[in-house]
């Protein structure tokens, strides 16, 4: 058995299962939504979703990610270096998310009248300012977590948080529309990052770890060569999102067909969970093996767990493909029609569970600029760009086709930046 295999198989078993719930809960909680709001509203709905997520991975800089490669190398050996760490990412994305919720707060009707033709959307993007620090907070604590190795912890949140992550949004759509299950998504996750902070502290108390603002001008290197380019490349993604959500809102059938879209894009979520999840055990268990003397044995666990992924993503695939019709009915007899952007979405998948898996050797070695140029960068560009071409035409199943073409090209990137990577480590030992 490949070295890390117990710990991969223990820790992808506590995350897939706070996947499942938390996951499976907020899905349960779309379908009632949609169900409420119809294919208009629950496209309104998701397309500030979608503008929170970018702004809150733009707040949060990458961190989740930088978090995990740092604190998984330090606390045994360092523990007070990785309280320091810690407190460090969670300072800066608090600031960060205050400035973005200001601003968002100020320009909301500018946005909602040039960016999304819809006056409708202001209120709406003032709940989403609020909501946005909660977002970034929460993808730091993920991030600590995954680094601590603190699977059933997230499992046993996940379980918790189980009425609150349906109850909230699903009333606020019932009593107030998209802008109430707008709020109630951001209660939740304000629920979310309240509970994550007093385990995380109980945790640290534990492992002899403490948080410490000591030595902060030191820590500006994380932002210089960790957070700024994880950061560039993983918020590619998210405006890649929103940037074709966006040209879909504005073109003539408006928010109906990108409700189409963002239901099949939740079911799509639903399939790639498992690739997600068993990359957040897999990053911190490659590094803390490339940082000691088995290093050279991680590959095998590496390849084990693309095997795992991509059988179990193909079955889910493959069901979702069959079943597809009524995979869209639940959300609501408007979605009906978008059985072929679901299954456009699902050829995709495949092609994203190997990207994501591979990615973490890349980034298990500290190196996040250089994927971010030869994998976010091309799939970003390709999913615009494609949006572009084909949405006047096609519509939702435009967009969900340019995002096909998007995980091809980058996987083809995640190849190219493995050989890169290995030759860069190879020569920086040299060095050395």
């Amino acid at each position: 058995m490949p070295l890390g295999s117990r710990d991969l198989l223990r820790g992808s078993f506590w995350l897939v299962l706070a996947s499942i719930l938390s996951q499976g809960s907020m899905l349960l909680a779309n379908l009632l939504v949609a169900n409420l709001l119809g294919a208009s509203g629950y496209g309104h709905y998701a397309l500030l979703q979608s503008t929170i997520l970018v702004l809150a991975g733009l707040a949060q800089i990458s961190f989740g990610v930088v978090i995990a490669q740092q604190v998984s190398s330090l606390r045994v050996g360092n523990p007070a270096m990785a309280g320091e760490v810690a407190a460090f990412c969670f300072l800066v994305t608090a600031v960060i998310s205050i400035v973005f919720t200001a601003a968002l707060l100020i320009g909301r009707e500018g946005v909602a009248s040039a960016m999304f033709r819809d006056a409708a959307l202001t209120r709406g993007l003032a709940l989403a300012a609020l909501a946005l620090p909660w977002f970034a907070v929460s993808a730091v604590q993920q991030g600590l977590f995954n680094g601590l190795e603190r699977f059933r912890d997230q499992a046993a949140i996940s379980v918790l948080l189980i009425p609150l992550v349906i109850m909230l949004p699903v009333a606020g759509a019932y009593y107030g529309g998209f802008e109430g299950a707008l709020a109630g998504l951001g209660l939740a996750y304000f629920s979310r990052a309240a509970v994550a902070h007093l385990v995380l502290s109980l945790a640290f108390r534990r492992m002899g770890i403490a948080w410490s603002l000591r030595n902060l001008r030191s820590k500006l290197r994380l932002l210089r060569d960790y957070a700024l380019p994880a950061a560039l490349g993983g918020t590619m993604i998210s405006l890649a999102v929103l940037g074709g959500q966006t040209l879909l809102v504005r073109s003539e059938a408006g928010s109906a067909q990108l409700g189409l879209f963002a239901a099949a894009f939740t079911v799509k979520t639903m399939v790639m969970f498992l690739p997600n999840q068993m990359a957040g055990v897999l990053l911190p268990i490659l590094s803390r093996f490339h940082s000691g003397p088995e290093r050279d044995k991680r590959r095998g666990l590496l390849y084990l767990n693309l095997a795992a992924n991509l059988l179990a993503t193909l079955g889910l695939v493959g069901l979702g493909i069959l079943f597809a019709p009524e995979v869209m009915g639940l959300f609501g007899r408007d979605f009906s029609s978008g059985s072929s952007v679901l299954a456009i979405l699902l050829l995709a998948a495949p092609f994203e569970a190997a990207t994501i898996t591979l990615y973490q050797d890349v980034q298990s070695k500290g190196l996040f600029l250089l994927p971010g140029l030869t994998v976010n960068l091309p799939l970003a560009i390709t999913v615009l760009a494609g949006a572009a071409l084909l949405i006047p035409t096609q519509q939702a199943q435009g967009l969900a086709m340019a995002w096909l073409f998007g995980w091809m090209v980058a996987l083809l990137g995640t190849i190219l930046a493995m050989r890169l990577g290995s030759g860069a480590v190879i020569a920086g030992e040299r060095d050395r």
